[in-house]
């Protein structure tokens, strides 16, 4: 007998009504599993499911299932039913319990379920563990003295309306594991049973409210693995955390002083991402940081942190994401700090203090996609090491697969844009845009084929554009804009087809603005002003005809001008043995007609034979066709 049908990840293709008749008989007796997760099925939950006499889990999830949940007869034997990820609507069924009283799991994530929950919904529910009805438009209305199931271990609630209180009844829920109540509207403090009323307690994720308040000096006595409170209003310092923690994400609130104190040696041994930005947060940066080798993610960016960056920075050496922009770190960077942070993919040392040398040893950090070193004060030339980094080469290899709800802001088109971290969703960009650097562009930065964004702006760049620059084909925003850049604009431009943001203003270019191409689209005079001898659209200023250069300065040794002679005698010779062989040719079949006659005889048979072999293979290939038709 079956009891196990799993055709989860097979493009099914079908409409689930379609099964019906499949699942009856001897199946529709024995079914205890059915697995079509991503099967790419669709159409509406068909009543058959419900005549399983023997089924325990139900997967479904990842589909384009829609419509409403059915009422179904009462299915006691179902234990698990995942309806996650698809686009059902209506309600949440009032006698759920009813239905299903035996159900461990019940999960509806990412729907278009809409609709009142309340205690009624959770009758005779009493074995329920894993409740998750989060991205839908739930509004609950569930009363304080309500007493949930004490089975609960999990309950996720994001994006649906649980505020604006605190839920009071979760302090009931002595069992719980996880406690998701993101996007929830809560605008209220965190009570103080919050942080005790579970033991079990290792998920927290209220992140995207109206929070208020201070956490407590110390929450080293909890099991906490993941704690993510970020898009609050949390003030005052960071408490304690236990050595536990894994994920900490306390990004965009208010919390200040310094982090010194709570960063103790036991924080650091299973932490594999930080984030603390957009905070009013101060003081040196912990060298203690990366006591662990297993952060792979570290956001303190838009805080007040100062000081040096210290040496103990390179024990990252699983670090892929470091972000510490918009803070106020001085001092120049130790060439050896890049000695370890050999899986690194995004840097952003943005808007800081910093001087210096850019190091060198950045280019050989083969995985890193986004160098920001933006508005510091960094000096001398840019290194031609950069055209040695494999990524930016097109190589989208990455060192390792990061958290998937993290994002790293890249300054693209003249604004920040967020992408997700995850694979090789960064796109590969360099800002190096207002620092003191000289020199010329290296030609070397043009073997990163794979960059979108190259952002060179307010420095003291001099020379010409690198011919091979038409080589970054993915190129779409390029800002040299505010150098000391002189030359023509290279017409291998042209060829750039994703470019669609440029500045060239405010540098020494001369001649005639390339006219084809992404160009022609570039209709903003103003990414070329202050470029006294440019001309050509868009510009006012048209370009006029160039008479031939005379430089009577030009000195010419005695070998060339022997060269150049010589040439000129050989290019002569030919032209006049071409001619005389032409004409006594054409002389010949003047004075002698019959020459003349069998010539021109010649050409005609031969054009009557080329004709006629044509004209027989073509008929063939049709004949072919036609036999075969």
């Amino acid at each position: 007998m079956l009891t196990t049908l799993d055709l989860s990840g097979n493009n099914v293709s079908v409409e689930l009504s379609e099964f019906g008749e499949t699942f009856s008989g001897c199946i529709n007796m024995s079914l205890e599993t059915l697995i079509l997760s991503n099967a790419n099925l669709f159409g509406h939950l068909p009543e058959w499911l419900g005549n399983l006499k023997s089924i325990k889990s139900i997967d479904l999830s990842f589909n384009s299932l829609y419509g409403p949940i059915p009422d179904y007869q009462r299915v006691p034997s179902l234990q698990e039913l995942e309806l996650s990820h698809n686009t059902l609507n209506g309600t949440l069924p009032e006698n759920l319990g009813q239905l299903f009283p035996n159900l461990v799991l019940l999960s509806v994530r990412n729907n278009k379920l809409v609709g009142v929950v309340t205690e009624t919904h959770f009758v005779d529910l009493t074995n329920i563990e894993y409740l998750d009805v989060s991205l839908n438009a739930f509004i609950f209305n569930i009363s304080s003295n309500w007493v949930p199931p004490s089975t609960l271990e999990e309950i996720l609630t994001g994006n649906c309306l649980m505020g604006p209180s605190f839920p009071t009844w979760v302090q009931r829920l002595e069992n719980l594991f996880t406690i998701s109540m993101s996007e929830a509207g809560i605008s209220d403090v965190i009570p103080d049973w919050f942080w005790n009323f579970s033991l079990k307690l290792q998920i927290v994720d209220l992140s995207h409210n109206d929070i208020k308040g201070r956490l407590p000096h110390s929450l080293e006595h909890l099991n906490l693995s993941h704690i993510i409170l970020s898009h609050n209003h949390f003030e005052g310092p960071i408490p304690f955390f236990p050595s536990t923690i894994e994920i900490l994400k306390l990004e965009n609130n208010s919390f200040s002083g310094s982090i010194l104190d709570c960063w103790n040696q036991s924080l650091q041994t299973k932490l594999t991402i930080v984030d603390l930005s957009y905070n009013s947060l101060s003081g040196d940066f912990p060298a203690s940081i990366c006591g662990g080798y297993s952060l792979d993610v570290l956001h303190l960016n838009n805080n007040n942190f100062s000081g040096e960056l210290p040496l103990q920075l390179r024990n990252c050496q699983s670090l892929g994401i470091l972000d510490l922009g918009y803070n106020k770190f001085n001092g120049s960077i130790s060439t050896l700090l890049w000695d370890g942070l050999l899986h690194l993919e995004a840097l952003r040392f943005r808007s800081n203090l910093l001087i210096g040398n850019i190091p060198p040893q950045l280019g050989n950090l083969k995985f890193l996609r986004v160098i920001d070193l933006a508005h510091n004060h960094f000096s001398g030339k840019i290194p031609i090491t950069f055209g040695n980094l494999k990524a930016m080469k097109g190589f989208l290899d990455t060192s390792h697969d990061i958290d998937h709800f993290n994002t790293f802001e890249v300054e693209m088109k003249g604004r920040e844009l967020w992408y997700g971290v995850r694979e090789s969703s960064l796109p590969m960009a360099i800002d190096l845009s207002d620092n003191d650097l000289s020199g010329e562009i290296p030609k070397e930065l043009t073997n990163l084929i794979g960059l979108r964004s190259l952002h060179l702006s307010k420095n003291h760049l001099t020379g010409q554009i690198p011919k091979s620059i038409s080589q970054l084909r993915w190129l779409e925003s390029l800002d040299l804009s505010m150098n000391n850049l002189s030359g023509m604009i290279p017409e291998s431009m042209a060829l750039l087809t994703s470019l669609s943001d440029l500045n060239l203003s405010f540098n020494k270019f001369s001649g005639k603005i390339p006219s084809g191409g992404q160009f022609q689209t570039f209709i903003n005079s103003s990414i070329y002003s202050n470029n006294s001898n440019l001309c050509g659209f868009p510009l006012d200023v048209k370009c006029h005809e160039n008479k031939p250069s005379q430089s009577p300065t030009l000195q010419i040794g005695e070998e060339d001008v022997t060269e150049v002679d010589e040439r000129k005698w050989l290019y002569l010779s030919m032209g006049i043995g071409f001619a005389s062989g032409l004409w006594a040719f054409c002389s010949v079949l003047i004075l002698n007609k019959r020459w003349c006659f069998t010539y021109f005889q010649l050409l005609d048979n031969a054009f009557d034979w080329i004709y006629v072999v044509t004209v027989v293979n073509f008929n063939k290939i049709k004949t072919t066709c036609l036999v075969f038709a």
